[in-house]
């Protein structure tokens, strides 16, 4: 009578703690996902969106060069309105950076929940059993690839010879870093950018993440993640086909 029960409790996710998910997440994804499903998916928000946040902000300095561009198309558009004054392209230029810096605080929350959005809207044309809430989890916890990419880029930017930092594309660890802007379309070009080491990583989570919440097979697990990596390609196309990027 009593073997059920101890194949029941056996079947139970392991018991851990949620400091200790942001370090299996590098090594034992599934069994976070497995054992997170049903938590707390603001958690995850909330710590990767401030570490993110953090790192931006500390490494601004050493990246200034590559957020230059930004910068000057910024106040370029601001410099085309009707009646614009110097005194405006000052606010900008000083506006911008604390932009940029404190950005990820609404970024981020935005960005885990389109992706989350992506994932449960796409799942129903998969037979994905993975609730939103689930998807919310795996989308928070997916962003530590872009937490250690925020930091090596930072890493990156400390170690490099300022002169040679002219945009984010040019330190991106991808295939950007290797083709000149003006060498191929803006869309083949957005499809590089997103070929990045870390987005990549970050498709793999959110592929692992359906695997096990949306109770899928492996294959149709990693459709869904390539599909939602299309998805996800298509505001960057837009952004560097309007010159944004």
């Amino acid at each position: 009578m009593t073997e059920p029960q101890v194949v029941s409790q056996a079947a139970q996710p392991s018991k851990s703690s949620v400091w200790e998910d942001f370090i299996d997440i590098f090594y034992a994804p599934a069994d976070v996902f497995r054992r997170r499903e049903n938590g707390s998916w603001f958690v995850p928000m909330l710590v990767t969106t401030v570490l993110i946040t953090l790192i931006s902000f500390l490494t601004y300095g050493a990246l200034e060069g590559a957020y230059q561009p930004i910068i000057d198309k910024a106040i370029d558009a601001v410099m085309q309105t009707p009646g614009a004054s110097p005194d405006v392209a000052d606010r900008v230029r000083r506006f911008v950076p604390w932009q940029i810096k404190l950005g990820p605080l609404l970024f981020i929350p935005l960005l885990i929940l389109g992706v989350a959005i992506l994932m449960w809207l796409v799942g129903k044309f998969f037979g994905s059993r993975q609730t939103f809430r689930s998807a919310m989890v795996v989308a928070g916890y997916a962003q530590v690839a872009r937490v250690v990419g925020s930091l090596v880029v930072g890493i990156e930017g400390l170690l490099m010879d300022s002169s040679k930092i002219t945009s984010l594309n040019a330190i991106a660890l991808g295939p950007t870093r290797f083709v000149a802007r003006g060498s191929t379309s803006p869309i083949a070009y957005a499809m590089l950018f997103r070929l990045d080491i870390f987005t990549i990583w970050a498709t793999v989570l959110i592929g692992i993440g359906i695997y096990v919440t949306g109770k899928v097979s492996k294959g149709t697990a990693t459709a869904m993640a390539i599909v939602i990596w299309l998805l996800g390609s298509l505001p960057t196309i837009r952004q560097f086909m309007l010159g944004q990027m």
